[in-house]
């Protein structure tokens, strides 16, 4: 085991990928291509080029999706009950229909190599990351089997549609319009965190403090320090709206 480590830690190691590697990645794509790379859900298509522009084939698509979401991942899983599914990706195609993303296109046919539409992505993000909508969408293109989805995605920001009138159900996703759909809807999924904007003294022994978002007031803890000693609250007593104390 010590010869093992020491040679794994002499032995240089292949750098990851970063969003400057690729020569392809425009200004608007570049934080979700980072982040994509980040969780280790893609490296590109070469070395110099992530693909942006390309439409994504739907077995690439369930293995970014699996990654981002954490989901477990037999690796030793290399079939699935689909025929088409090679198994370099069958790992990941199981781990997603085990969570009840996707049942594939048919019994025995997942589509693997089909290019995946915006209104099939827009179903597999919703279930994944559990967001949820009013179900009322004003496109023209989205179908009753993708109103929850669609409204789901865009009232928490993952996209606003191709333009005002057309979600683009049917046209085929990009691997950069689907890299930004992963991160808004992880960065939708996750909770924003609680921070102080402003401490004002109201009084000679009363502060006001405003939050940047409602507080959970069971668990809030506040604290006051005159220099590096604590000083004794007597009473904390928060909004209606739990936004200030």
């Amino acid at each position: 085991a010590t010869a093992t480590l020491v040679a794994g830690a002499v032995a240089p190691l292949a750098s990851a990928a970063t969003v400057s590697d690729f020569t392809d990645v425009a200004p608007q794509y570049q934080e979700a291509v980072s982040f994509l790379l980040e969780k280790g859900a893609s490296n590109g298509k070469t070395e110099t080029q992530f693909g942006v522009y390309d439409n994504i084939i739907r077995q690439d698509a369930a293995v970014q999706l699996v990654k981002v979401l954490g989901l477990e991942v037999d690796l030793t899983e290399t079939t699935t009950k689909f025929t088409d599914v090679p198994a370099r990706t069958a790992p990941y195609v199981n781990a997603l229909v085990k969570a009840g993303i996707t049942s594939g296109k048919t019994e025995t046919t997942f589509g693997a190599s089909d290019n995946i539409t915006r209104g099939e992505l827009a179903i597999w993000i919703q279930r994944g990351f559990e967001l949820e909508g009013t179900g009322s969408v004003d496109f023209t293109d989205v179908a009753s089997q993708y109103q929850a989805a669609v409204s789901a995605l865009k009232e928490n920001g993952v996209t606003q549609g191709i333009n005002e009138t057309q979600f683009g159900t049917y046209q085929n996703a990009t691997r950069g319009d689907y890299a930004i759909f992963l991160m808004r809807a992880d960065q939708a999924q996750a909770p924003a965190e609680v921070t102080v904007e402003s401490v004002t003294a109201t009084g000679a022994k009363k502060l006001e403090i405003t939050f940047n978002q409602a507080v959970d007031t069971e668990k809030a803890a506040i604290t006051v320090k005159k220099g590096t000693s604590n000083v004794a609250v007597s009473a904390v007593t928060f909004s209606e709206d739990k936004k200030t104390a």
